[in-house]
Parts: structure tokens; sequence; C-alpha cells
């Protein structure tokens, strides 16, 4: 019959097991979250975007747009997650001002 301590040397020992197999499959999702991201060209992005790509251009050079991979002089690539959630804070940041702006314009001077 087993002692107390080696149910809890078992015990720890599935725990650590537990904690390894958490950690490689963690991995695993961060590898296949970084494969599912498509890289788009420029035109792609403006598309997305519904902006010229001059302006894309502009804003790159500035690094204005954290979603951008430039790989040389004459070839950007844009992440679409990174895109993508990147309109998303913008459009959140934008409705916060305008909620700001509708209250400044109820105020009567």
């Amino acid at each position: 019959m087993p002692t107390e301590e080696q149910d809890i040397q078992t015990l720890m020992k599935h725990i650590e097991d537990l904690h390894r197999e958490n950690r490689t499959l963690q991995t695993k999702v961060k590898v296949l979250q970084t494969a599912s991201d498509r890289m788009l060209t420029i035109e792609e992005a403006a598309e997305v975007m519904q902006v010229s790509t001059d302006w894309l251009y502009r804003n790159q050079r500035y690094k204005r747009l954290p979603f951008t991979v430039v790989l040389s002089a004459r070839k950007i690539r844009f992440s679409l997650q990174g895109l993508l959630e990147w309109l998303k804070e913008q459009r959140n940041g934008r409705q916060g001002m305008e909620e700001r702006t509708d209250v400044s314009h109820r105020v009567q001077l």
C-alpha cells in the first residue's frame, strides 16, 4: 500500500506533466495563430482599409502603422490580423471622440 509521501510524489509528477503539456499546447496555439495571419500587399491592404496606396506608403514611412512589415525598400507587406486590430482600435477611439464632441455641442455658450 502506497504511503502518503508516495501519493504526494505521484501527484506532483502528474501536475508537472500537466504543466508541460499545457506549455506545449500554448506554443502550438501561438504557432497556429501566427501561421493564420495573412500578409497583404499594399494594394490589398488599401482595399481592406478603403484608403489609397499613397496614404499607406506615407503613413508607413512615418511609422504610424504598427502592422507593417518592410521586406525591402520596394517590398512592403501588411499583417491582416494587425491591420484589423488597428482598425478596431481606431474605430473605438473615434467613437469616444464622437461622444466627447456630442457633449461639447450640447453645451450652450
